[in-house]
């Protein structure tokens, strides 16, 4: 090789070591220690009580997030197109009730009959299943806009508690609610929220904040705690229902094999979908946040990414009672489940279809 080649290639090298340490980045990132990987052990052994499940489509749409019960008994979910959908019965297709014109992902159905819809774009919504009128309910706290809403329950008091995941990254500026999620997780500097709004006085107040992608939110069977996924830490926490102030939130389950993403209350039992496995190569960065900068100016398809494993646990008092999973990846990035209609239905943040198996793999070993 000449000199000229040699030169021409040192400069090459020297570019891309520069662009490599000193190229702006969107993340500010910290570092922290993750819980420890116990890997599918114990209550989390490995299954596939899912793998062969049966698939409802949803219309050639994509991503049935979230699912809600109405009190007529019809199951409904929102698309990555904006869309909520009503299914009256297994096996019939869905309909389109309204469309948000967001990116609808938490949905929860007030006692009044409204469904409350935790909007990624819009902020927090109530739709009237009846007339398709939307109202925004809440899109800022104290001059702070609601930048990544995603999800929604009501406490005994008629409370509504919803997750304000990100308030750095919003999915509107970063290509969509995935990849939005991505940058609030491996940042880790915590910007999440959980923000409370009581209609009767008409302010939002923020009762949990430095949360690192807050995400699924749901009253706990017993009425005295909110349960909120942690996503970007792999826990839960529990926050007292009520709660009028910032509190210091408490650990309920730590250590899961994933990243969770929905808590879904129903009946006696909490639903929760792991949307990823954990990540090997994201736990051993997060002790360093100038590699993880570099590692963020690296193309995407080299950075750690979701890992395709369909997981839903069930979760009975304090107690992990069912874990459904597909280790092949076939149904993937679980992000809850419902019973309904002798089935539980599994929801996803990009499948094109509802997933659903018979009840009775609940009782399975």
């Amino acid at each position: 090789m000449d000199r000229r080649a040699l030169a021409g290639l040192g400069a090459l090298l020297a570019l891309a070591v520069g662009w490599l340490g000193l190229a702006p980045v969107p993340i500010a990132p910290v570092a922290w220690v993750p819980p420890p990987d116990l890997g599918y052990a114990g209550v989390f052994s490995a299954n596939g009580l899912l793998t062969d499940a049966s698939q409802l489509q949803v219309g050639g749409r994509k991503g049935p997030e979230d699912l809600a019960v109405d009190a007529e008994g019809r199951l409904y979910t929102g698309t990555e197109d904006g869309a909520i959908l009503r299914i009256d019965s297994p096996g019939v297709a869905p309909v389109e009730v309204v469309n948000t014109n967001g990116r609808p992902l938490g949905l929860e159905f007030h006692p009044d009959g409204r469904l409350l819809v935790a909007d990624a774009y819009r902020g927090l919504l109530a739709v009237d299943v009846n007339t398709a009128a939307v109202t925004v309910l809440c899109d800022e706290v104290d001059g702070s806009a609601i930048v990544y809403a995603d999800d929604v329950d009501v406490d005994l008091e008629g409370r509504i508690w919803f997750t304000d995941a990100s308030t750095h990254f919003s999915p509107q500026d970063y290509g969509g609610t995935y990849p939005a999620s991505l940058l609030e997780i491996f940042e880790h500097a915590g910007s999440g929220r959980v923000v409370v709004l009581d209609e009767r006085v008409g302010k939002p107040v923020v009762v949990a904040d430095g949360l690192v992608f807050p995400n699924g939110i749901a009253r706990h069977p017993d009425g005295t705690q909110m349960i909120v996924a942690e996503t970007g830490s792999n826990r839960l926490l529990s926050l007292p229902a009520g709660a009028t102030a910032a509190v210091e939130p408490s650990v309920f389950l730590d250590a899961l094999p994933g990243f969770p993403d929905n808590v879904q209350r129903d009946g006696d039992i909490l639903w929760i979908g792991l949307v990823s496995a954990r990540s090997a190569p994201a736990d051993a960065l997060a002790p360093y946040p100038g590699v993880r900068k570099v590692v963020q100016r690296l193309p995407a398809f080299v950075r750690p990414a979701a890992i395709p494993y369909g997981h839903v646990l069930g979760v009975v008092g304090t107690e992990v009672r069912h874990s459904l999973q597909d280790p092949t990846g076939g149904v993937e990035k679980t992000t809850g489940a419902l019973r309904w209609k002798g089935q539980l239905w599994v929801s996803s943040l990009e499948e094109h279809s509802l997933t659903h198996v018979p009840l009775d793999v609940l009782s399975a070993p």
